[in-house]
This record gives structure tokens, C-alpha cells and sequence, in this order.
């Protein structure tokens, strides 16, 4: 499973980058639209990290039992 979220991670973070270097290819008045990219990319990856811990934390619980 922690494979899986590995990557999901690496996913979202070659996305992340792709997705910056076409939006610098853009007009400027398309790049200010798009400006809060990088604030929702570091949401994602916060999500993804929050999820790949409380799975490990659960994980760990489940054979301390």
C-alpha cells in the first residue's frame, strides 16, 4: 500500500510541475488567472502526506491488537 501513495505522490508531483511550466508558456493575462496553482498543488500534496500517515498510523494500531 505505502507504494501505492508513493506514486500517487510522485503523480501529483510531476503533474504539479508540468502543469507550472505550461502555465509560465501562457499569456500573462492567463497566468494571473491561473496564480493560485501552486497554493492548490501544495493542498494536494498535504492530502496526499495527511492520507499516507493516518493509513500507516492505522496500520500500526491494527497489529499492536
Amino acid at each position: 500500500m505505502p507504494l501505492i501513495f508513493s506514486l500517487l505522490w510522485v503523480l501529483v508531483l510531476l503533474c504539479g510541475v508540468g502543469a507550472i511550466r505550461w502555465r509560465s508558456n501562457l499569456e500573462l493575462e492567463r497566468q494571473v488567472r491561473m496564480r493560485h496553482f501552486e497554493a492548490a498543488l501544495v493542498c494536494a500534496l498535504g492530502l496526499i502526506m495527511t492520507a499516507i500517515l493516518a493509513l500507516l498510523i492505522f496500520q500500526d494500531e491494527q497489529r499492536e491488537r
